[in-house]
């Protein structure tokens, strides 16, 4: 999965429960020297602030969170950071 996780650009999470367990997965993928430096090379989405926080919590950045806590608001948070070149 290390080629197809490489070329990840953008990630979106729908809660904290998602976000941990994508970290484990991260965890098994990387050495610990690479998975640093992960979150730090994408453009990362949250659906809310709970979830926003949680990631904060574990030192990633948010790039855009959802004005709402649904879907819709989210594909909307994340084509609104996509227009605006980030």
């Amino acid at each position: 999965l290390r080629p197809w996780l490489d070329r990840v650009r953008w990630v979106a999470f729908t809660s904290p429960s998602t976000f941990r367990s994508f970290l484990d997965f991260l965890r098994s993928a990387y050495p610990p020297e690479e998975f640093l430096w992960w979150p730090y090379t994408r453009r990362i989405a949250v659906i809310g602030p709970v979830t926003a926080e949680a990631l904060l919590r574990a030192s990633w950045p948010v790039h855009a969170q959802a004005e709402y806590a649904t879907q819709a608001a989210l594909v909307e948070a994340l084509v609104a950071l996509w227009r605006a070149g980030e």
